[in-house]
């Protein structure tokens, strides 16, 4: 249980000050909160808990330290299989990137996170599972509070986002025996409202 607590605090850390996107968002740590506590509902361990609450700590917390300087946090304060599993949920690009690099690479980059989720362990994908329900919670919250304008707040398309998540969603499909499989219609519900939104403010 104090590995629990642990990860609340570094999480909680790691991300304050930080928002999540609109004009009035929510604090940035709502999402890891909600991963690990779906993880949990679903009977995940510990370890896999943890690492939900932490799962964006490196990629996006603690702006004023290198990703090693992070890392080595998490390895401090957990085992080695916590930090590999954060590890698996972070993208290797340069947190230097500039929006324009970020918006020229997205495809390449997200058909390698495809590739690297397809290779996962199940507790990697349950985690990965989870965070998108996350995201399409809160992106459908969003689109509803805010309207087309919503959509401002993304670097790419969205529908090429919506397409990569039915991506994500086809490869989740393969683990039907794991715990995190339940959620997977959830999922599927939550794209289809979300792609119903946009065609709705297509033929407006």
């Amino acid at each position: 249980m104090e590995k629990l607590f642990k990860a609340i605090e570094i999480s909680a850390r790691a991300h304050n000050g930080q928002k999540r996107k609109g004009e009035n968002p929510p604090p940035y740590i709502c999402h890891p909160f909600f991963v690990g506590l779906l993880l949990l509902k679903l009977g995940y361990d510990e370890k896999v808990v943890s690492a939900g609450i932490l799962h964006d700590v490196i990629e996006d917390g603690f702006k004023n330290l290198k990703r090693e300087d992070v890392e080595n946090i998490i390895k401090e304060n957990f085992d080695d299989e916590i930090l590999d599993l954060v590890k698996a949920q972070t993208e290797p690009k340069d947190p230097n990137m500039s929006k324009e690099e970020k918006i020229r690479t997205w495809e390449i980059r997200n058909q390698t996170k495809l590739e690297k989720l397809k290779n996962s362990s199940p507790e990697v994908r349950a985690i990965s599972a989870v965070d998108l329900l996350s995201n399409l919670i809160e992106l459908h919250l969003l689109f509803q509070s805010e309207g087309k304008q919503a959509t401002k707040y993304f670097n790419v398309d969205i529908k090429k986002k919506i397409s990569f998540m039915e991506k994500q969603l086809e490869i989740f499909k393969n683990d039907k025996d794991a715990p995190y499989s339940q959620i997977l219609p959830e999922i599927e519900n939550y794209l289809q409202k979300i792609k119903k939104i946009l065609e709705d403010w297509e033929n407006f």
